[in-house]
């Protein structure tokens, strides 16, 4: 087999999916908590019955939205729930840095002020800001993770320019 040459590549990434165990909750942390203002997609089953493959089952039900940032589009996540076969959990022993654990990053303009407004919400902190002297060559900065309802790691990431 031979490598297949795709005409003018690939663009970046369009958005990241989180399966999640309660979609009305997620939307309302993301959109509340995080900014995610822009539903660029209501929720809907649309992709019901056509993801079995996928899923692995018969007759999958699936719900999902989709949000933005901005109404551009940019930095989208989808968010869905599996309602059949319903989805099953990460196991609670999985640790940073396994295969397949998810974590979703967010650029902001200061660390401490994320942190701040994030406490006042309720956002669960996973660790203090912490800060890259040459951890990224020629960006220095700051992150800082809290976590979803789910538990999903969520970073927030300040690079200087």
């Amino acid at each position: 087999m031979t490598n297949v040459e795709v005409k003018d590549g690939f663009g970046g990434a369009r958005w990241i999916g989180i399966s999640v165990t309660h979609l009305e909750r997620s939307m309302s942390f993301y959109q509340k908590k995080l900014g995610l203002h822009a539903v660029i997609m209501n929720s809907h089953e649309s992709f019901s019955g056509l993801v079995d493959e996928v899923s692995g089952g018969e007759d999958t039900r699936v719900r999902s939205c989709l949000l933005a940032a901005a109404s551009k589009g940019d930095g989208m996540i989808e968010l869905f729930e599996v309602l059949k076969p319903r989805g099953r959990s990460i196991p609670f022993s999985a640790m940073w840095g396994d295969y397949g654990y998810l974590r979703v990053c967010f650029n902001c303009d200061d660390i401490r002020e994320v942190e701040a407004h994030g406490e006042k919400l309720g956002i669960e902190f996973l660790c203090a800001p912490k800060r890259m002297e040459g951890g990224i060559p020629d960006h220095p900065g700051e992150f800082l993770y809290g976590k979803d309802p789910d538990g999903i790691p969520i970073e927030f990431l300040f690079l200087q320019q």
